[in-house]
């Protein structure tokens, strides 16, 4: 009885791992002009996965960096580095507003226990150089003297009906069809990207064991932070300006004294993006 029990655990996980690898594609290459590949050179190892789902193609990447920073499995990591007394932060930074409310990330803004905002592209800073694609790097380091970067990513998703290469098995499809994404970029799909970089003491290689599983926990984490970006648009409407106000002014506090300022861009006439006006608005995942 117990080894059929094991047999099934075991064949429930090779299906979920299969699916996984199957919708979560690892990025190959990753793009020469985005910001995680300038950390390449100093790096040990590098790589991204991606996600395409049908979501608003213009979901703001202050929606999807809330929504990883909020989801359970990244909430989960930083309370066990607080509680193993390795980040360098004695408590979390405050949570962030979900969806469309998110307020705009900021370069040297804490994420975590471990992170910092380094840089941030937003797709109309370079219209003709990145497809259409907006990031946010987050840089972390940890006393061990290894240190690393968190990319995330909002791309275009290629339109099903499109013959090319799609966006959401490889990134060359940003690199050699960024003028044709204008064109046959899906109204209603949008790919997500997970990315990091190790930079490790002394050069020290990575081991293909740590590797593998660096990749699966990105998989589960990409995933976690869609379902959860999906449930703030399709559930969640816009806060308060008073809930923005005290959110942004702890993020204020947190920069060093800085203006707070609230958040009033949102996507025009986003498709399945829920408003404090239409709260029964609904997107399909």
């Amino acid at each position: 009885m117990l080894s059929r029990g094991l047999a099934t655990l075991a064949t429930l996980a090779a299906g979920a791992t299969a699916g996984l690898v199957h919708w979560t594609p690892v990025m190959d290459p990753i793009p020469s002009d985005s910001t995680l590949a300038a950390t390449r050179e100093a790096a040990n190892h590098a790589d991204a996965v991606l996600l395409t789902v049908q979501l608003p193609a213009n979901v703001p990447i202050d929606a999807f960096a809330s929504a990883f920073e909020r989801c359970f499995l990244f909430t989960l990591e930083q309370k066990l580095i607080m509680a193993a007394g390795q980040g360098v932060r004695s408590t979390l930074p405050p949570r962030p507003l979900p969806g469309l409310a998110a307020a705009r990330y900021r370069e040297g803004q804490p994420i975590g226990m471990l992170w910092t905002v380094a840089r941030r592209v937003s797709a109309t800073e370079t219209p003709t150089g990145n497809g259409g694609r907006s990031e946010l790097l987050a840089a972390w380091s940890h006393r061990s003297g290894a240190t690393g970067n968190t990319w995330l990513a909002v791309m275009p998703a290629l339109s099903p009906s499109n013959s090319g290469p799609t966006v959401s098995r490889s990134s060359g499809a940003i690199e050699q069809h960024g003028k044709m994404l204008a064109h046959a970029a899906a109204p209603d799909r949008v790919t997500l990207a997970l990315g990091s970089s190790l930079m490790l003491p002394g050069g020290a290689p990575v081991s293909a064991v740590a590797t593998t599983l660096h990749v699966l926990y990105s998989r589960l984490l990409l995933t976690n932070a869609t379902a959860q970006l999906w449930w703030d648009l399709r559930y969640l409407v816009r806060p308060s300006s008073v809930a923005q106000s005290v959110v942004q002014t702890k993020i204020a506090q947190e920069l060093g004294g800085a203006t707070a300022t609230t958040a009033t861009t949102s996507p025009a006439n986003a498709p399945g993006v829920v408003s404090s006006s239409s709260p029964s608005s609904s997107t399909t995942m």
